[in-house]
């Protein structure tokens, strides 16, 4: 009699018939490593970021969002459940509910209700109104919305709209803008402090590790524990200004 298929493996494998699930959570984590380390760069180290470098992180991201998408075989999500076996931030915990449901809340249903109603009571749009007369009050809407996006993060004007050299003006969030340059050229300064502040508070720690350690007999005598010592003061010293 043969020996009963492994369930395990059934669903870990990565055979044709098998579920593949090995493969989706190994490239799940490796896009959970890549946005934790985009989210702890924004938060700690946000004035020596280039704008640069987030765009290639956020490209990383998507061809890994893209590489589980293809490690997902079909059915996946029809016939599993994800679910999270830890939560550590309580505010986060409150929002795994909400967006793990196929539905939304009777509360949600309400509130997506009322902001429909404040949209159409505020474009004019009545229920007796055409459907054409509607989406072409809506696109209006949405159009004139993609302008103003326009105006402030890029060129405008009649030239720049059609497509044609000159007639259009920066805006003041375009990143050719003086704006957008006079932060990048803040960051830039910012981040030469900071680098020479460190190097500063490391030359200084290496000097006095130095001084502390006497002359080379006492150096001698005391033997590697002055060493762990002195290398102990360095890492605290430069920790300190490293996070000041």
């Amino acid at each position: 009699m043969a020996a009963a298929a492994d369930p395990r493996l059934a669903l870990m494998g990565g055979a044709p018939t098998q579920g593949n699930l090995r493969a989706v959570r190994a490239r799940a984590q490796d896009l959970q490593k890549s946005i934790d380390e985009v989210i702890y760069g924004l938060r700690f180290n946000a004035g020596v970021l280039k704008w640069d470098d987030i765009i290639r992180k956020y490209s990383v991201i998507n061809t890994q969002l893209a590489g589980l998408r293809e490690a997902m075989r079909p059915g996946t999500l029809d016939g599993f459940a994800l679910l999270p076996r830890q939560v550590p931030d309580p505010g986060f915990a409150e929002a795994v509910t909400v967006q793990l449901a196929s539905a939304l809340t009777p509360e949600g249903e309400v509130a997506a209700a009322e902001a429909a109603a404040a949209v159409e009571a505020a474009l004019g749009l009545g229920p007796e109104m055409a459907s054409m007369q509607r989406f072409e009050i809506l696109n209006s809407a949405i159009e004139a919305h993609n302008g103003l996006i326009a105006a402030l993060t890029g060129p405008s004007g009649a030239a720049a709209a059609a497509g044609g050299p000159g007639g259009g003006t920066d805006g003041p969030l375009s990143p050719l803008g003086p704006l957008r340059k006079r932060q990048r050229e803040l960051s830039d300064i910012t981040g030469a402090v900071l680098q020479g502040k460190v190097r500063a508070a490391a030359a200084a720690a290496t000097a006095l590790a130095a001084a502390r350690s006497g002359p080379p007999a006492a150096a001698a005598a005391t033997g590697s524990y002055t060493t762990r010592v002195c290398m102990w003061r360095v890492h605290i010293t430069t920790s300190r200004v490293a996070i000041a």
